[in-house]
């Protein structure tokens, strides 16, 4: 369904909650504001069902309340239903707005009074207005907004449930005048696929909008396509405008990534998988960093390459210039690479110009997501980086160590039960130290001493804190040790409660009511640390509940970068905040294809990844052509793309009465067109 409105969040009253309809209709919010001029014959107004059934009605003059909500919130409007708002007169001013209630729409939000408008209806009208109501959804409904100026009729949009196959919703953008147009879709728990075309007909200038928030794993969906996005947005045809197509998969209420613990970038929280996982380099090998930093996508046709090539020639790693080459800065800003320890390799651009350049770093030991920077290089030029990897032997990792002017004794235990005793005594200069790989566990101050702090990797200690004689964040003695049967969380919280006693923070066992973590925060004092908690569903919560005043719960599982992965995150601040959240901790089990005729399926999976590859008419497992196919100049096998006559594949030539470098080739002259249309002017083009 397709409506012209304005999206509104109102955040209006606290402490109130509105009850829900009884039946299965939907509850909106009505905002009737409409006057009783001179004029104004109108003396009622009604919403009426398809069947005749009034569902709502006022008087004229009639405005709504604010109360929580400001309009007035009824019960009655069923899926799928349409409805006709009227007057009993033919002439009324004023305007009417029907909002759904964010929490209707999405039940994970934590706001009681958002809404989000989805019928308007301004100024005055003697006209009756029809509208009609969304399907019935046991998902989260949201709207995919659209814009143009006009000439779109070329642009359709489709998202897709990617697990399912299923078309979910297809469109195409408004065509007029600059309106926003909103398309209301329901997505159940899933992976989606949107995918946006455009024949390049008409002028570029539209957009393509979807944004839904309070997802149930504390993540957002933010996509925002515009022209710019097209595969061939820098390859222009005769009007001067871009064309292709752009896909990009976003997930609601579940996450997408890797599932094989082997991989870095694993998480026990993805439930589906579209691409390899990131594993760890060879012995012999280490990470560099590329961040792709392209300024003017539209100067980017699929003709930009890069590559990276040690100093024999042999090129490790290539890939194309695209806009955004995975810069999502989730933990750093770029994609990683495996390059050899203790060579020099070369990055080398090439197939045309472009405005910006590639970043090429290294991963940092100060911090899980710091990285070192190691050079850059241009468009159509390239730059050598030698990558001299760590200091220490195999089997060792390289751990910084920081801390005051106050000598530090530290001991670190390993599973095995040898103990190495250290010392930091640099006075507030970084000490890398090369130790043992494995599970450990590091103490320090445990002695009693009440003064000093030291710093080893991502563990604070403190030692007033740690010995009772301030309070603060570093007050845990030990740290590190790994997590049996169990996972590894971040834990943070923050009394708020300045002006009064102590808050108590716990994490309770569902299904047996034991308490497995609690802390007890005095006024508005903070501390924060890291626990095992068991595989098991837990719920964690404030007591008293946090009042609008301050304070933060944060429970967030530890990934292998050291990033935090949140499951709880209450902010006291927001006086609608709830007093509990749910922490799931999942067993850690390798996923993947588990269809032993798909080219990527593992035998080793215990859990679907959802994400399985196949063998097409045209193309091996491999990626090698079908016997009877060849590839085309874009590599794909049976495909029909060419290269135009200036060369470039899939490209539509040189614009009329231009070369390929943009030359004119023919008498170039300055046109002046002023021309207007009266309304005896017959003449339209």
């Amino acid at each position: 369904m397709k409506n012209f409105l304005l999206s509104l969040c109102l955040v209006l009253i606290p402490f109130l909650s509105f009850s829900q309809c009884e039946d299965d209709s939907y509850e909106m919010v009505v905002q009737v504001n409409m006057y009783d001029y001179d004029w104004v014959d109108a003396t009622e107004w009604y919403i009426t069902s398809s069947s005749g059934v009034v569902i709502a009605q006022g008087p004229i003059p009639y405005s709504y309340d604010c109360n929580g909500y400001c309009g007035d919130l009824m019960c009655g409007f069923e899926p799928s239903e349409c409805y006709t708002f009227s007057t009993n007169g033919t002439d009324w001013s004023g305007n009417v707005n029907i909002q759904l209630p964010y929490q209707t729409a999405n039940p994970n939000s934590s706001c009681s009074t958002c809404t989000m408008e989805y019928v308007s209806i301004n100024g005055s009208s003697d006209e009756d207005v029809n509208f009609c109501m969304f399907d019935e959804c046991d998902g989260v409904i949201d709207y995919v907004q659209t814009n143009g100026y006009g000439s779109e009729d070329d642009v359709v949009w489709t998202i897709t449930n990617v697990v399912t196959g299923e078309e979910v919703m297809t469109g195409d953008i408004n065509e007029c005048c600059g309106s926003d147009a909103y398309d209301y879709v329901c997505f159940e728990d899933g992976v989606y696929e949107m995918s946006i075309c455009d024949t390049g007909e008409s002028y570029n200038d539209w957009y393509v909008d979807l944004d839904i928030d309070y997802l149930s794993n504390n993540s957002n969906v933010n996509i925002y396509i515009t022209a710019q996005d097209l595969e061939n947005a820098g390859t222009y045809g005769p009007d001067g405008t871009g064309y292709g197509c752009y896909t990009e998969l976003f997930a609601v209420n579940t996450s997408i990534g890797c599932m094989d613990p082997a991989g870095m970038d694993y998480s026990p929280y993805n439930e589906y998988q579209v691409e390899e996982c990131l594993y760890p380099c060879s012995s012999d090998e280490t990470f560099i960093i590329l961040d792709i930093n392209a300024w003017s996508s539209w100067q980017l046709d699929g003709s930009q390459t890069w590559e990276i090539t040690t100093a024999s020639g042999e090129v490790l790693h290539s890939g194309v210039i695209e806009d955004d080459n995975n810069n999502n800065c989730s933990p750093y800003c770029g994609t990683m690479y495996c390059v050899p320890i203790d060579e020099c390799v070369t990055v080398t651009t090439a197939g045309g110009s472009w405005d910006g350049y590639i970043n090429i770093s290294e991963p940092s030991d100060n911090c899980p997501s710091c990285t070192d920077y190691l050079g850059e290089v241009y468009s159509d030029s390239s730059t050598e980086v030698c990558i001299t990897g760590s200091n220490c032997a195999e089997g060792e990792e390289e751990i910084y160590t920081y801390g005051g002017c106050s000598d530090v004794s530290y001991t670190i235990t390993y599973a095995d039960g040898t103990v190495l005793d250290m010392l930091y005594d640099a006075c507030y200069s970084t000490v890398y130290e090369c130790i043992p790989e494995g599970d450990y566990t590091v103490c320090a101050f445990n002695d009693g001493s009440t003064s000093g702090w030291f710093e080893f990797g991502n563990w604070y200690f403190d030692a007033c804190q740690i010995n009772g004689t301030c309070t603060g964040s570093g007050g845990q003695a030990c740290q590190g040790g790994g997590c049996e049967d169990s996972l590894e969380f971040y834990i943070y919280t923050y009394g708020g409660n300045c002006n009064g006693g102590d808050r108590q923070f716990s994490i309770t066992d569902i299904n047996t009511g034991e308490v497995v973590w609690e802390n007890i925060i005095a006024g508005c004092d903070s501390e924060n640390m890291t626990v095992c908690l068991p595989y098991g569903e837990y719920e964690g919560c404030v007591n008293p509940p946090f009042n609008g005043m301050g304070g933060e719960f944060e429970v967030a599982w530890i990934n292998s970068f050291g990033g935090y992965e949140y499951q709880i995150d209450i902010n006291g601040w927001n006086s609608s905040s709830p007093d509990c959240g749910n922490v799931s901790v999942p067993e850690e089990q390798i996923g993947g294809c588990m269809d032993a005729a798909a080219c990527n399926y593992n035998p080793d999976a215990v859990v679907s990844s959802g994400y399985c590859t196949y063998p097409t008419d045209t193309t091996n497992c491999d990626g090698t052509c079908a016997e009877g196919y060849a590839e085309d100049c874009a590599g794909v096998c049976g495909g029909d793309s060419v290269e135009d006559e200036c060369g470039t594949c899939g490209g539509l030539g040189p614009q009329n009465n231009y070369d390929c470098d943009g030359n004119c080739n023919s008498y170039e002259m300055v046109v002046q067109v002023n021309m207007y249309d009266y309304d005896w002017v017959d003449a339209t083009e």
